[in-house]
């Protein structure tokens, strides 16, 4: 694989999905079992935004069943929506001060950034006006 091929998002969008990847698996490890199996669907979600920038380099041949933007956002839907499920089951977990804890807190912090980037990839696929303000008039 080259890295250096990869746009700014795309390198943006494997950094965080190897981050939900990670924090998902650390979480999902905890001895206390916290979290429980609902981290499962934040890793799946991870890896399959991790996987499509870099699908051109590793499988080139493979075409995706949708839209990038569409199985972006569904990434980030799997990674938010499994840690938001898990945090919601242990709240007081969530606020607690242990190692584990906190990288659950940061998988959840990465997986909402993911949804974001899913989002706007998405809105940028269905043609959405962008935020930036119009033109002045001439």
């Amino acid at each position: 694989m080259n890295f250096a091929t990869l746009s700014a998002e795309d390198r943006r969008t494997v950094i965080l999905g190897a981050i939900v990847v990670v924090t998902g698996v650390l979480s999902f490890l905890d001895p206390t079992g916290d979290w429980g199996a609902v981290v499962f669907l934040a890793i799946l979600g991870g890896v399959l935004a991790a996987f499509v920038p870099l699908q051109p380099q590793i499988a080139p041949a493979t075409k995706l069943p949708a839209t990038r933007g569409m199985v972006l956002l569904l990434a980030g839907v799997l990674a938010a929506g499994g840690f938001v499920l898990g945090g919601l089951t242990y709240i007081s977990s969530v606020f607690s001060i242990r190692v584990f804890s906190i990288i659950f807190d940061i998988g959840l912090v990465a997986s909402l950034v993911l949804l974001w980037f899913g989002w706007q990839a998405y809105q940028a696929e269905q043609g959405a006006p962008s935020s930036a303000p119009p033109p002045p008039a001439a």
